[in-house]
């Protein structure tokens, strides 16, 4: 499950930075902009992995990053997940 929304998230990601020329701010703004999608986010459970943590989304000036910190909810432990988006140059 963690997998998979993880994936999906980092594509909404980079689809909210096609189509706005800019990185979100936040992953609630992405979810925001993709309630209107032909595919429907269920609810706010987007925000949250598998273990009910919450993805941690944050951006630097020049890319963003997605992940999740696993099983025990903390970083660095060795259970993290990191989802890949496409770091396209910004104008």
């Amino acid at each position: 499950m963690t997998l998979t929304k993880g994936c999906v998230l980092a594509r909404w990601v980079e689809r909210f930075d096609s189509s706005r020329g800019r990185w979100p701010d936040s992953l609630a703004e992405v979810l925001n902009i993709n309630a209107t999608a032909p595919i429907q986010i269920p609810d706010s459970s987007w925000m949250t992995d598998g273990w009910h943590h919450r993805f941690i989304y944050s951006r630097s000036d020049t890319a963003p990053f997605l992940h999740s910190f696993g099983r025990d909810g903390k970083d660095l432990s060795g259970d993290d997940l990191e989802f890949p988006i496409s770091k396209q140059k910004q104008p």
